[in-house]
């Protein structure tokens, strides 16, 4: 995990905080009980660092492997229990439609998209049959870019990306692809 702090000086000074995150998940069958309440400890103490920075009037952006797919929407083979996993209570109480403070970027612009997956099973080829979940995260949270704001008519989310082209077009890289 990286933190990487932007300050961009055009007249108006702006922090933006940038949380990269990248994990490696082993399966679910060799994860022990210590590990999940670490990994579940170690997610809400973060998760209290953002909303402290948040309430200094910080943008927040979480970018990355979050490995936690959160609605049965993000990933092909949901079973019944599948939204029961206290991973995923977690991290769908901390976006806006549950009342947190952080957007689901991809969501925010593609809310019913399917099949958007960015992680498959390498031992199975299942990328060629996009037999996989959506992992990897784009959350962000705080008050636009505008230098005047209220954060309630005024967000990131509504203010930059809804009429932005990101995530419209993306293309897994492969070896031999051309740009």
């Amino acid at each position: 995990m990286s933190f990487l702090k932007l300050i961009v000086r055009d007249g108006v000074l702006l922090q933006i905080m940038v949380i990269l995150f990248y994990s490696m998940c082993t399966g679910l069958e060799l994860i022990v009980r210590i590990q999940l309440e670490f990994n579940l400890s170690f997610s809400s103490s973060m998760y209290y660092r953002w909303e402290f920075l948040l309430c200094q009037g910080r943008r927040i952006f979480v970018v990355g492997d979050l490995n936690i797919a959160p609605a049965a929407i993000d990933r092909c083979d949901a079973g019944p229990d599948f939204a029961k996993n206290e991973f995923r209570i977690w991290f769908r109480s901390m976006l806006v439609e549950s009342g947190g403070s952080f957007f689901d970027v991809f969501r925010s612009k593609h809310p019913e998209r399917r099949e958007a997956y960015t992680c498959w099973p390498s031992n199975t080829g299942a990328e060629q049959f996009n037999y996989g979940t959506r992992i990897d995260h784009i959350l962000c949270a705080g008050p636009c870019l505008h230098q005047k704001h209220d954060l309630q008519s005024h967000n990131f989310v509504t203010c930059h990306v809804n009429e932005c082209d990101i995530l419209i077009d993306y293309k897994r890289w492969k070896p031999g692809n051309a740009p």
